[in-house]
C-alpha cells in the first residue's frame, strides 16, 4: 500500500524565476498568469510537486509524469491509472497526497479564511451539519475540509448536489460506505482533511 502525504511551507518571496528551466513554456505561462506574487509562488510549488515529487515517489523521470484533468478539473495521471493524487493549498501551506489503493482528496484551510467561508454554511452543509457548525469557526473548518476532501476524492466537486446529502460529524474520523475521512489541526492555524475512497 502506498500513501504519501507531503506538506510544504511556501515562502512568498521565493525567487521562482531561477527555476524556469525546470518547466516547459506552457507551465511557466500558467504560473505567470497570476497577478499576486504569492499566488505565482504557490502555483510554482504546485507545479513542482506534481512534476518532481510524483516522479520521485513513482520512481520515474519527470518527463513521464503526464497529468490530465476530468471535467471537474480533478487531476489524474494518464499513464498510471492505479495511482491517485490530490493537492490543496491555503495560506502559507501546500499539501499533496498520493495513493495506489484508493481515490483520494485532500483539503487544507487557514483559520484566517473562516470569516469568508462562514457565510457559505447554509449553501454547502446538510441540515445535520449546519446544526453542528452553529457559530463555531473550528467546527465549520472541520466539516468544510472533510466535505471538500470527500467531494475531491469522488471527483465531483461542488458542481454536484451530492454535497447536500452528507451527514459528516465533528469526529476526527468519519466512515461512510467504502470511504474514510480524517480531519486534524495542523501548524496551529490550519485544519486538514484527507478522504480515501476504496474501489
Amino acid at each position: 500500500m502506498l500513501l504519501h502525504i507531503l506538506a510544504i511551507k511556501i515562502e512568498p518571496n521565493f525567487t521562482i524565476e531561477n527555476y524556469w528551466h525546470w518547466f516547459d513554456k506552457q507551465t511557466i505561462l500558467s504560473i505567470q498568469q497570476f497577478r499576486q506574487r504569492k499566488d505565482q509562488v504557490m502555483a510554482f510549488a504546485s507545479a513542482l510537486v506534481k512534476r518532481y515529487y510524483l516522479a520521485k515517489i513513482l520512481d520515474l523521470a519527470p518527463q513521464y509524469i503526464n497529468i490530465n484533468y476530468n471535467h471537474h478539473q480533478r487531476p489524474f495521471l494518464d499513464n498510471h491509472p492505479k495511482i491517485d493524487f490530490n493537492i490543496s493549498h491555503s495560506g502559507d501551506y501546500l499539501v499533496i497526497a498520493i495513493s495506489d489503493t484508493a481515490k483520494l482528496g485532500v483539503d487544507i484551510e487557514c483559520q484566517n479564511n473562516q470569516g469568508q467561508l462562514a457565510d457559505l454554511s447554509p449553501l454547502v452543509f446538510s441540515k445535520s451539519e449546519q446544526s453542528l457548525v452553529a457559530n463555531n469557526n473550528d467546527n465549520f473548518l472541520c466539516l468544510w475540509t472533510k466535505k471538500e476532501a470527500l467531494l475531491k476524492a469522488r471527483g465531483v466537486g461542488f458542481a454536484s448536489e451530492e454535497y447536500l446529502h452528507t451527514n459528516l460529524t465533528l469526529n476526527n474520523f468519519d466512515e461512510l460506505l467504502n470511504t474514510i475521512i480524517y480531519s486534524s489541526k495542523m501548524f496551529s492555524y490550519y485544519t486538514f482533511a484527507i478522504c480515501l475512497v476504496s474501489e
